[in-house]
């Protein structure tokens, strides 16, 4: 699988579970302070989201990694 994908000459990195780097798509969208990854994962909808995706995980991995 490829693991990079280009958004307006930025490079959009994926890891070996298919997520996309948060840091790199908020590079990619112009780097906005209110579009931060860290506003993105305080947001009450993607606490929902991140939950959701938790309990309906079937193949154990971790919808969401801060590193």
């Amino acid at each position: 699988m490829n693991n990079l994908m280009v958004i307006d000459g930025i490079e959009v990195r994926r890891d070996a579970f298919g997520r996309y780097s948060l840091n790199d798509l908020h590079r990619a969208a112009g780097s906005l302070d209110k579009h931060k990854p860290a506003f993105w994962l305080r947001n009450e909808q993607t606490e929902r989201l991140i939950s959701e995706l938790q309990i309906c995980n079937s193949v154990n991995i971790e919808p969401v990694n801060v590193i």
